[in-house]
């Protein structure tokens, strides 16, 4: 074994590169897992928004037509004839009979 401030043996120096190339090829492979993930709930995404967009414009639509019809109704006219009074009870009083 090589000293600490000496120069290494070349085994243990193409190990070392040996294993940075694992590393950096796990780093690539994540990079592109999360770039794929992230492409995918984007897609996700921008299809719930457009569905949201048209449920807005379409409950738009339905609350102008019902707006519409509530402005072009006419008032119930009064009944040409009046009710019988009702005959008022006597009040019961709480807790005695």
């Amino acid at each position: 074994m090589g000293s600490s401030l000496g120069p290494r043996p070349a085994s243990a120096v193409s190990r070392e590169i040996i294993d940075l190339q694992h590393d950096v090829i796990s780093l690539l492979q994540g990079q592109k897992d999360l770039a794929t993930q992230m492409t995918q709930d984007h897609t996700v995404m921008k299809t719930l928004v457009e569905q949201s967009n048209d449920n807005v414009g379409k409950l738009n639509a339905t609350i102008s037509s019902v707006q519409k019809s509530v402005q072009t109704c006419k008032p119930i006219p009064e009944p040409a004839w009046t009710p019988c009074p009702r005959k008022s009870r006597p009040l019961r009083q709480s807790g005695r009979n």
